[in-house]
């Protein structure tokens, strides 16, 4: 069961990682000084820092190593605050409301898709 949770999270790691570093045309829009909010990212904030957590997580639970799990909860712990800190403070200059209610929508490490809110 465990090899298949570590599996599943790796195959994830790669599409999410991938779709956000690979296919996201995230240049142009750096070049053009536009928020990037479509594609992988209605999912995610932040896809390459979310791939490379499930690639951590996942790699845990493949090779039955429970005692790396509370290293993934701290990896996700760090990176979330780090996150705030840092890029989310610069992007909430840069975009204003904007990115306030891209963050109320889209979630920033773990890809989900959440429902309209009205």
């Amino acid at each position: 069961m465990l090899r298949a949770v570590g599996t599943l999270l790796i195959l994830m790691r790669l599409a999410v990682w991938a779709t956000g570093a690979l296919r996201s045309d995230m240049d142009k829009h750096i070049a053009e000084n536009r928020l990037k909010i479509d594609g992988i990212y209605t999912w995610v904030r932040n896809p390459m820092y979310s791939g490379c957590w499930m690639m951590i997580t996942g790699a845990s639970f493949l090779w039955h190593n429970l005692w790396l799990f509370p290293v993934c909860l701290f990896n996700w712990l760090l990176m979330t605050l780090v996150l705030k800190h840092t890029e989310e403070k610069w992007l909430l200059n840069l975009y204003g409301q904007e990115y306030t209610e891209y963050m109320k929508r889209v979630n920033r490490c773990i890809p989900w898709k959440r429902r309209a809110t009205e």
